[in-house]
């Protein structure tokens, strides 16, 4: 008989109160001067958060108080999970204070409660005086949609000259006919562009189809923002998101464009997203900035086209960071797919290299012998997608190996595990993990599908099989107890496994093949593998904790040192939302079975060997944390 393992000692943090008291008191007794100590040592402690804990504030304007209040940081509770949406954060309204205001160091303004379309006079005002009033404000970090004003960017630069000016996903755009408002917006443009602390610039486009791909960058009732790129003097971080149309034939000619003489040759790290993956792409950010400059691009979510690969080589000359989404609106073509295996295989050595949806594109050979020497972080993906029903291939355990092999400096992995059940267990995967463990990587990223193909394809007829089986066998389970819940309807018996991904349970579901008619695909030039035709449900959320921690302790647990991080992602959670799926009968919709694993060290030194773990589901709006057991 199977004896019960033995519970773990209780730690110091386990105690309560009460018990702590009384062995401080039996210490006295032994030792007066160690209540004296602890006294000290705690008023040292409190003497220091008090510091260093206004050394980072996030501020966000309250209509309701007609002010800037001070968001408090929500603090996860370590315990069970929350099944209730995370409660909007609180505020201190009374935050304000010359100690408060000498010991900031990152001061972040966050979106307000509701967004004007521009800073208001109140803002602004209030803004400029806690700059002033400020002693040493490193960074000002803008994350409202609207520009900051000119009065604020001008008081970040006389009071606080070496602070840094990060403005994050602009999105406003000013439509306005009064000659004021032009002007205005014109000298705002003209602060941007002249700024020495504006260090990053992110911008975020929206359906304007009378856009050049920024928002009309070249209306005069808009900001122009290539100017503003190509001429802050210390601008090295760009960011171009959800922009998604074409460049027009006739930019060349644009007089607003023409205006701007100079390129940028501070900007270091370029995204461009929504952008096509194209020739005239490059050529017409080249003209704002110097891209034999660039150490970072990141190119996402646009079409491919042949030309971009043979003119990236030649202007990305100093590349040493690159991520490319390969598939990311259309399937690539013969002649794209060779343009990126050469230009894989003749651009610089690269430090960093990120593809997604590449297998059956880009030589995973080529890549080793022109970047795995070099290379210390490595992300390769496939998406997890619904339509068309295409085979979602994985790196084999000879890929692993070579990888291991060609990248000795390898510190960040990224790649992506077929389920071979509807539980993945860590016994399925143990020769690949293996290879895992001899790279001794910092940081290791896993995917894994979410069950999307399986939840979209209908499965009344499954489950009425399954209910006729329960009828016959006359409400009884394999162990031959009864069961209240067996021969409820099919439709309740679906709604029963509609949970999120933290939650979830798997209730009548089981593994499947895909059905023929489905005509699955497989990329260009590769054969169907056997394992590739199964669907599987979404897996539990306890099993995906139990395999999370089973996958941390087998590749980190050994070593001593490090930051040994491990992530583990069923589904596209870089996505916002989850695809649109509904029940039987279109009665309910899916919820978001998309969940998020993320293993650490545990900081005790009595856990060593352990790992503190936190699931996420619903785009962080359910959580649950736990610490593995030996």
């Amino acid at each position: 008989m199977a004896t019960e393992a033995a519970p773990p000692l209780a730690g110091i943090l386990d105690l309560e109160v009460e018990i702590l008291a009384d062995i401080l008191q039996f210490i006295v007794l032994e030792s007066p001067w160690s209540v004296p100590a602890v006294r000290r040592v705690n008023k040292h402690f409190r003497d220091v958060i008090a510091l260093v804990q206004d050394r980072q504030v996030d501020l966000t304007w309250s209509d309701q108080h007609g002010h800037f209040v001070r968001k408090k940081h929500y603090r996860f509770n370590s315990g069970k999970r929350n099944d209730s949406s995370v409660s909007s954060p609180t505020y201190n309204a009374t935050w304000k204070n010359n100690d408060v205001l000498q010991q900031v160091r990152l001061l972040t303004i966050a979106p307000f409660e509701t967004p004007p379309t521009q800073p208001t006079q109140n803002m602004t005002t209030e803004l400029v005086d806690i700059l002033k009033t400020a002693k040493n404000i490193k960074t000002l970090k803008w994350l409202p949609s609207s520009i900051p004003s000119d009065e604020v960017i001008k008081a970040l630069s006389v009071h606080h000259p070496t602070a840094q000016l990060r403005v994050n996903r602009m999105a406003r755009c000013y439509h306005t006919d009064s000659d004021v408002q032009k002007a205005r917006l014109l000298n705002l443009e003209d602060s941007l562009a002249s700024s020495t602390t504006l260090s990053m610039l992110g911008i975020k486009g929206h359906a304007d189809y009378h856009a050049y791909g920024i928002q009309r960058v070249c209306s005069v009732s808009h900001i122009n923002y290539p100017k503003i790129i190509a001429s802050a003097p210390s601008l090295k971080t760009v960011s171009i998101i959800d922009c998604r149309f074409s460049l027009p034939n006739n930019m060349a000619d644009d007089a607003y464009l023409n205006k701007i003489t100079q390129r940028s040759k501070t900007i270091r790290h370029l995204t461009l997203e929504m952008w096509p993956l194209s020739a005239e792409t490059l050529d017409f950010w080249n003209r704002f900035v110097d891209l034999s400059y660039l150490e970072t691009l990141k190119h996402t979510r646009g079409y491919v086209s042949a030309s971009y690969f043979p003119r990236a080589a030649q202007l990305l000359t100093g590349l040493r960071h690159f991520s490319l989404n390969m598939r990311a609106v259309a399937d690539v073509g013969g002649a794209e797919a060779e343009a990126a295996r050469l230009f894989v295989e003749s651009c610089s050595p690269l430090t960093t290299l990120s593809l997604w949806s590449w297998i059956g594109i880009v030589s995973l050979d080529a890549i080793m012998r022109q970047h795995g020497p070099t290379l210390t972080a490595l992300h390769l993906h496939e998406r997890e997608e619904i339509w068309p029903v295409r085979s979602r291939k994985v790196l084999s355990l000879d890929d692993i190996r070579l990888i291991r092999t060609s990248c000795p400096n390898l510190k960040s992995f990224t790649f992506d595990l077929r389920r071979q059940s509807s539980q993945p267990k860590i016994e399925e995967y143990r020769q690949i993990l293996e290879e895992i463990r001899d790279m001794n990587l910092e940081h290791l990223e896993i995917y894994l599908d979410s069950g999307l193909l399986y939840l979209s394809i209908p499965v009344q007829d499954q489950v009425d099989d399954d209910l006729d089986q329960n009828d016959e066998d006359e409400d009884e389970d394999e162990d031959g107890d009864e069961d209240e819940e067996d021969g409820a309807d099919s439709e309740k018996q679906i709604l029963l496994v509609n949970h999120c991904g933290g939650a979830y349970t798997q209730t009548g579901l089981t593994s499947r093949r895909i059905p023929k008619e489905l005509e699955l695909q497989a990329p260009p030039g590769m054969e169907l593998l056997e394992e590739e035709t199964m669907m599987h449900p979404p897996s539990a959320a306890d099993d995906i904790c139990e395999f999370a921690g089973d996958v941390w302790k087998f590749v980190f647990a050994a070593r001593h040192s490090g930051p040994r991080l491990l992530d583990m992602k069923f589904g596209e959670w870089e996505r916002v939302t989850m695809p649109r799926l509904y029940q039987v009968n279109f009665q309910e919709r899916q919820k978001d079975v998309r969940t998020w694993v993320r293993a650490r060290p545990h900081e005790r030194d009595d856990l060593q060997g352990q790992c503190f773990a936190q699931l996420k589901c619903c785009q962080g709006k359910h959580w649950k944390c736990w610490t593995t057991t030996s």
